[in-house]
């Protein structure tokens, strides 16, 4: 399963639409290779651990545009994206330990798009708001 781009995930700060942009285009590479039946954990595992750095960044990006803009939940933002970076590292942990488990394609599937429509769509959009109203 893709994730299509949607309209509605345009924030209307361009740096971080492209980011976004960019996120989904990895996270289909990821989708591709867990659809993949020729493709082995490590090559998955590799697709994961790039996917995981490029949200780092990304994180690293928005948070400082919070800082910059004085975006008074930073805080509570901030722990979301450790708590996502976090449930990122546990699972390629255990994918690193226990090998791919076909089970777990599915769930991983599920969280990322989880993961993009949610964030994106509610959390990053207060905070396009709010940096938006201060421009």
């Amino acid at each position: 399963m893709k994730f299509q781009w949607e309209e509605n995930l345009v924030l209307g700060i361009t740096q971080i639409d492209k980011e976004h942009m960019e996120l989904v285009q990895q996270a289909n590479k990821l989708f591709d290779a867990l659809g993949d039946p020729d493709k082995s954990s490590k090559e998955i595992l590799e697709t994961l651990n790039f996917l995981a750095g490029y949200v780092v960044n990304h994180f690293n990006s928005e948070e400082k545009l919070q800082l910059k803009y004085g975006y008074p939940m930073f805080n509570q933002h901030k722990r979301i994206h450790e708590d996502f970076k976090k449930e990122v590292a546990t699972l390629i942990h255990d994918i690193e330990i226990n090998g791919l488990k076909t089970s777990q394609k599915l769930s991983i599937n599920k969280m990322v798009i989880h993961w993009l429509k949610n964030h994106i769509g509610v959390e990053d959009r207060k905070v396009a708001e709010y940096i938006k109203s201060k421009q």
